[in-house]
């Protein structure tokens, strides 16, 4: 693993290449129902990748929406639920996408959506989320993709720098070990 696996620097729309099969992990949905800053920049990347490559050999053709419903609120809609209705009135398919609802962690997006990938036999996917989660994100990803013969590469939405954006930053770097671990254990086979 490749220190470029986990910080892919492509902030630039261009430096990102083709991909076929897209994850994007949710994040936190208001009491309100509207979605948070973080989840509309990953939705904002994802169409403009789409409507950059849209009609090209190797487009985009599934769209994974990876997030469950918040623990504790059974009643509430899934983030995978609510990424969806956003894409489709930004004017994305529906018939692209594909609801990954059950999960609430990241190290859960990145099973859940690697099953998903290895029972539908994709051999290759991108995984979009903040800058400041794509080094976590891609982590797991990486060790339970590789284990089942799934390659990965990471996008990142861009980050908003502000108070919040450094709280999340400090959460990330504590919980990668953490979830490295994790997913090693769920890797093997």
């Amino acid at each position: 693993m490749h220190h470029e696996d986990l910080f892919p620097g492509n902030n630039d729309m261009n430096a990102v290449p083709l991909a076929k099969t897209v994850v994007v992990l949710g994040a936190r949905i208001h009491d309100d129902g509207t979605l948070s800053p973080a989840l509309v920049r990953r939705l904002q990347r994802l169409v403009l990748l789409w409507q950059r490559d849209r009609g090209r050999p190797g487009a985009i053709g599934t769209i994974v929406l990876s997030g469950g419903r918040p623990k504790g609120y059974p009643g509430e809609m899934a983030e995978a639920e609510a990424m969806a209705e956003w894409l489709v009135a930004a004017g994305v398919p529906g018939q692209m996408m594909v609801l990954e609802d059950v999960s609430r962690t990241t190290r859960e997006n990145a099973l859940y959506s690697l099953m998903w990938a290895r029972r539908c036999g994709v051999r290759k996917i991108h995984v979009l989320t903040d800058w400041a989660h794509l080094p976590r994100a891609m982590l797991v990803f990486l060790i339970i993709g590789r284990g089942w013969g799934i390659r990965v590469r990471g996008v990142a939405a861009p980050l908003s720098w502000s108070w919040s954006s450094l709280r999340a930053i400090g959460r990330e770097c504590a919980a990668i070990a953490a979830d490295a671990i994790r997913a090693w254990r769920v890797s093997r086979p």
